[in-house]
């Protein structure tokens, strides 16, 4: 049998019907787990995408298989293969880590690897090098065509093609989100497994009061007409909040989330000023509540297109006054700012906050910021400033000081664009914890640079 994706129709050759292939090819999760060799690289691309009963059946095989290598992310599930007794028969690797895998770490099978989510085809092709894709999708339609589902944008085309054999499994409550990179034919895959492990979904977070007035400081800077991306968290959510009252803002994101998509019921949102793809909500993957994929589902409105290109710093500075708003764990007094570890812990990932920075300031009066409470808390309870003479030993600098713009706290915002060094400590030291701010200048001063009350 040949199939066309740009007719949407598949020709049949061997008088079966995609129905009766597709329930040849139905097998249990222990069936499909069956296949994987030892040696082998399994892509699962990442959140909703990871198939829970097929991993789990892998880890059953644990004996019998070594240096296996599953590549996930943000994983929503505490999967047996994260324990660290694992380690050696089936290797657990992560773009971004979330609370089962930062729970997991300790054990030592989890593998934080450093990829801007930008070049996720090139980490595909150049180190997954996948002989099994594993993931989620959504059921057949007609024509025997399911979708990836809201997390598709994750190379995981790129990884079709690749791939030795291909696994699917058929979840309920996966939209069906148009993309021509999107779908998969039921003749195109080696086993399809059907759970009745729904959706996973990723509930939201009300702001906090710290959260809310740091957003206040960022909403006012973002006109009308805008494009805006922003990312996961109680900041970025209290920002869309504070936005509700914008007019024709458009979105480019890399991440599409609940907070965004109150914006588009609410009016907001109409990308009409869009200088690319206009009037269409443009994702690299989305992660929420049932709603938003039930919004999502066979809308064309929404369009889910690669992270390499939803992140690509070029693309989204096409669009003019390109907004760009993620978060922070520290930055230090120079402004490198750290968002995914400190020391040696993991917290987070990469993810595309460099890219999202670059995007803003390619674009005709573009802006990026970059938000966070003035102080952290320790594991011992301490609490200290969120803004430090550098940072600690072992963290790692998600956004080098040259690149950033604003830097907002719960105390103000500033613009760090072209300071020099001690321009950018005075300006924030006016935005750090008021607890903290001496203790900041005291400790500049036993190094020559004295800056003023």
């Amino acid at each position: 049998m040949t199939f066309d994706k740009e007719n949407d129709t598949p020709s049949v050759s061997d008088g079966a019907t995609w129905q009766q292939r597709y329930k040849a090819k139905l097998c249990s999760a222990q069936e499909a787990a069956g296949r994987v060799q030892s040696g082998d690289s399994i892509y699962a691309a990442g959140f909703s995408a990871m198939p829970h009963d097929f991993t789990e059946a892998l880890a059953e095989r644990k004996a019998e298989l070594k240096d296996v290598d599953y590549y996930g992310c943000l994983s929503p599930y505490c999967f047996k293969i994260m324990d660290g007794h694992f380690k050696g028969h089936v290797n657990y690797h992560t773009l971004f880590s979330g609370g089962y895998e930062r729970l997991k770490a300790p054990e030592g099978n989890i593998n934080q690897l450093s990829v801007h989510l930008a070049e996720s085809d090139r980490f595909v092709e150049e180190r997954v090098k996948p002989d099994v894709l594993a993931v989620n999708v959504s059921a057949p339609d007609k024509h025997g065509w399911m979708t990836f589902g809201p997390c598709g944008g994750m190379a995981t085309d790129l990884a079709k093609e690749l791939a030795r054999t291909v696994i699917v499994t058929v979840q309920p409550g996966q939209p069906k989100v148009p993309g021509e990179f999107n779908v998969i034919h039921v003749d195109e895959v080696d086993a399809i497994i059907e759970t009745g492990v729904p959706i996973a979904t990723l509930p939201s977070a009300g702001a906090t009061e710290i959260e809310t007035r740091i957003a206040s400081h960022i909403a006012p800077l973002v006109p009308d007409g805008a494009t805006i991306q922003i990312g996961i968290g109680g900041v970025p959510g209290a920002v869309a909040a504070g936005l509700a009252g914008k007019k024709d803002l458009g979105i480019h994101t890399e991440m599409l989330t609940d907070e965004m998509f109150e914006l588009v019921k609410c009016g907001a949102v109409t990308g009409s000023r869009k200088n690319i793809h206009p009037r269409k909500i443009v994702f690299g993957f989305a992660a929420g509540s049932t709603e938003l994929y039930d919004f999502l589902d066979d809308n064309p409105e929404c369009i889910i297109r690669p992270l390499s290109e939803t992140i690509n710093s070029h693309l989204c500075g096409q669009n003019d006054n390109f907004i760009s708003i993620n978060t922070c764990l520290m930055v230090s007094i120079t402004g490198q700012v750290a968002a995914e570890a400190v020391n040696f812990t993991q917290i987070s990932g990469t993810g595309g906050q460099l890219d999202l920075v670059r995007a803003a300031r390619n674009s005709a009066g573009g802006k990026s910021f970059i938000a966070m409470a003035s102080t952290r808390t320790l594991k011992s309870g301490k609490t200290v400033s969120a803004i430090s003479l550098g940072l600690p030993a072992g963290t790692p600098v998600t956004t080098p000081r040259t690149d950033v713009e604003y830097i907002a706290t719960e105390y103000g915002v500033v613009n760090l664009r072209y300071k020099s060094n001690i321009e950018r400590a005075e300006a924030l030291i006016s935005i750090a914890h008021p607890d903290f701010r001496q203790e900041l200048r005291d400790g500049l001063a036993q190094y020559g640079v004295m800056i003023p009350d």
